[in-house]
């Protein structure tokens, strides 16, 4: 892994929910509230550039909604961050609405880049790892680890795995492990509940946090239903797609993208502003997925489609008909996986 550069994608939208603005709101223009959410972009600015020691810019993915006052927030918070931003419109306008933000990021990269700064060393242990992100990257005063946790991290270094990088899974919403806490928290703990190999992917992933709300209250209605199987965090969703009716998540690009290569209707929830937001658009646009906002109502979407094949057969041949080659190649690389990283590397 040896970038060049890194562009960083912010949103009006994104940046007014870490100001506490609520998601039927954030059409409604707020430049305060971006200045106010505008910590946490400055807290991925300065990992980039002081954590991993790589140039950056800021594409602000732009939505009909923005105002140029928001948008102007923006800039003078990466101008005080000495950072280049440019605006991106490729949604609206193809390849023209990128000239700007490509030529940004072209004259950002060095001739002669510099290596990147990894949080940890490869040979620390696993647990020195995890608290070197959790302290340097999201700003943690510490780590937490559940007694099954201490375990399967001995078991794992008894197993000759110490050596491994770690991934850690949590929540989007937040630096931290609490999707609460938004904007740039500081004086919270890293809960780690969980720790799982993926040998084949030659990592360690660290599951995080206590908010288990939204999976329980799944879990709840399930037992009420006998064709609903919530099934927490897994890596191995690809299987799961393959055999279900109905398939219920978040509008992730790559969880969209394997549900298009299987092409299995869907039910995407609790989408967060931005990226996932657009997913969303698209896939409920053409038919490919409904979309929900909360627990409830996606149980009463998945028993709408339950009890209507027809409607699922459209749901799978709206995925079917996107273009295979695009689809296909990233659910090439999912499946394949990442190489197994060498022991004289830094992470």
């Amino acid at each position: 892994l040896h970038p060049s550069a890194v562009v960083l994608v912010a949103t009006v939208r994104a940046l007014k929910s870490h100001g506490g603005v609520a998601k039927a709101d954030l059409s409604k223009p707020d430049a305060e509230a971006v200045a106010r959410g505008a910590a946490n972009l400055e807290r991925h600015i300065d990992n980039i550039k002081n954590q991993f020691g790589l140039p950056v810019c800021v594409a602000i993915n732009a939505f009909p909604t923005d105002t140029d006052e928001e948008m102007a927030v923006i800039r003078e918070v990466c101008g005080k961050a000495g950072v280049p931003c440019a605006l991106s419109e490729v949604f609206a306008r193809g390849g023209e609405g990128g000239k700007e933000l490509a030529e940004t990021v072209l004259s950002l990269i060095p001739e002669e880049p510099k290596p990147i700064r990894f949080t940890y060393e490869l040979d620390a242990p696993l647990t020195a790892k995890i608290e070197a992100v959790a302290k340097k990257i999201y700003r943690a005063d510490g780590v937490v680890y559940s007694a099954a946790a201490k375990k399967t991290l001995d078991e794992l270094t008894a197993m000759g795995y110490g050596n491994l990088p770690v991934c850690i899974a949590k929540t989007q919403y937040s630096f931290s492990d609490n999707a609460k806490l938004t904007g740039a928290p500081t004086g919270f703990e890293m809960n780690v509940r969980e720790v799982r190999l993926s040998a084949g992917a030659g990592f360690v992933v660290v599951i995080c946090g206590k908010n288990k709300g939204d999976l329980k209250e799944l879990q709840r209605y399930a037992k009420w239903r006998s064709r609903l199987y919530p099934v927490g965090f897994t890596d191995r969703m690809d299987l799961y797609y393959s055999a279900a009716d109905v398939a219920v998540g978040k509008p992730g690009g790559l969880s969209c993208t394997e549900l298009a290569q299987k092409g299995v209707p869907a039910v995407l929830m609790l989408t967060v502003p931005g990226c996932e937001s657009r997913n969303l658009e698209f896939f409920t646009r053409y038919g490919m997925a409904l979309g929900t906002d909360s627990v409830r109502d996606t149980v009463l979407a998945v028993r709408r489609l339950l009890n209507d094949p027809p409607m699922r057969a459209r749901m799978t041949a709206a995925q079917l008909s996107i273009p295979r080659g695009a689809v296909e190649a990233i659910a090439d690389l999912i499946e394949q996986g990442a190489p197994a990283p060498q022991k004289e590397e830094n992470r």
